[in-house]
């Protein structure tokens, strides 16, 4: 789904007012991919929904009330760790990636660098293009790809 859809009704051209508004009606099933949905599985649709739920909350109006940077990813840690033996790649040692790690110090100029460690994930690697919806199609911004 595109982040801003003009061709969706008024009240769900935005992705993020759609997902608040099928997620707090129970109706995660029309925004997740029917792929995931298809499966069955019982794990994928306690994940499914336990994602949702923290998406909902990651989606709220007052920032007070929307949880920490820290705490989203501990609560995806503890989602993708409750999978079972048999999802492959899920379980944190299973083939997956080294964490990234991050050394914050000062430099020789007094301000503070961020020394990669790692290797940054691949999803900041991979080249991002932009549908005609996005905001980097009006011209003020320069395109990437």
């Amino acid at each position: 789904m595109k982040v801003v859809d003009f061709a969706r009704p008024a009240a769900e051209v935005n992705l993020a007012s759609l997902a608040l508004d099928r997620i707090g009606k129970g109706r995660v099933d029309d925004i997740v991919d029917p792929a995931l949905v298809d499966r069955a599985d019982e794990w994928v649709m306690r994940s499914v929904r336990h994602v949702s739920e923290l998406a909902f909350r990651c989606l709220a109006f007052q920032k007070d009330v929307r949880p920490a940077m820290s705490e989203v990813a501990a609560e995806l840690a503890r989602i993708r760790d409750a999978a079972p033996a048999s999802v492959p790649g899920a379980r944190t040692g299973a083939g997956s990636r080294p964490p990234m790690v991050i050394d914050v110090g000062v430099g020789f100029d007094g301000v503070d660098a961020a020394v990669k460690k790692v290797g940054s994930p691949v999803s900041v690697q991979d080249v991002w293009v932009s549908d005609q919806s996005s905001p980097s199609t009006n011209g003020s911004m320069p395109r990437f790809a």
